[in-house]
C-alpha cells in the first residue's frame, strides 16, 4: 500500500459504479465482505481488487495504492470453527492478506469473544 506521511488509511466497501470509483480515486484500500454462502472468492474478492487496482492506475495513482482487508461475516447460529474455515478458504483462495472476522454472531460476551477468536487463529 502506498502510504502518506501523517495519514491514517481509510478502506471502504462496496460495489455501486460510484462507491467503486471513490475507492479507486481516493481510499487506501476496499472492504470485500464474505459469508459462508460464498462459493467463489475470486468472484467476490479478487477480480473486483483486481479491477479497483487497474482502475487507481488510470486515475494515476498507483496500482499498489489499494489494499484490501477481507470482512468475514459469519451468520447467525455460525461457529468459530465455520469462521475459520472461511478464513482459511480466503488465505488460500486470494491474495488478501488481512482479515476482519465480525464476531456479533458469534460472542455474547468478552469471555466467548476471546474463545472464539482462539479457536480461529488456531485454526490457521
Amino acid at each position: 500500500m502506498h502510504a502518506r506521511p501523517h495519514h491514517v488509511p481509510v478502506y471502504l466497501g462496496g460495489f455501486s459504479p460510484r462507491a467503486r470509483r471513490r475507492i479507486a480515486e481516493r481510499a487506501d484500500g476496499f472492504l470485500p465482505v464474505v459469508t459462508s454462502d460464498v462459493t467463489d472468492l475470486d468472484a467476490a474478492v479478487s477480480a473486483p481488487w483486481a479491477d479497483l487496482r487497474a482502475a487507481a492506475a488510470e486515475a494515476g495513482r498507483p496500482a499498489d495504492a489499494i489494499g484490501a482487508v477481507l470482512r468475514v461475516n459469519p451468520k447467525p447460529g455460525e461457529t468459530a470453527a465455520d469462521a475459520a474455515a472461511l478464513v482459511r478458504r480466503a488465505a488460500a483462495d486470494t491474495d488478501v492478506e488481512h482479515t476482519f472476522v465480525d464476531l456479533m454472531y458469534l460472542a455474547d460476551d468478552t469471555d466467548s469473544a476471546l474463545e472464539a477468536v482462539e479457536e480461529i487463529l488456531g485454526a490457521g
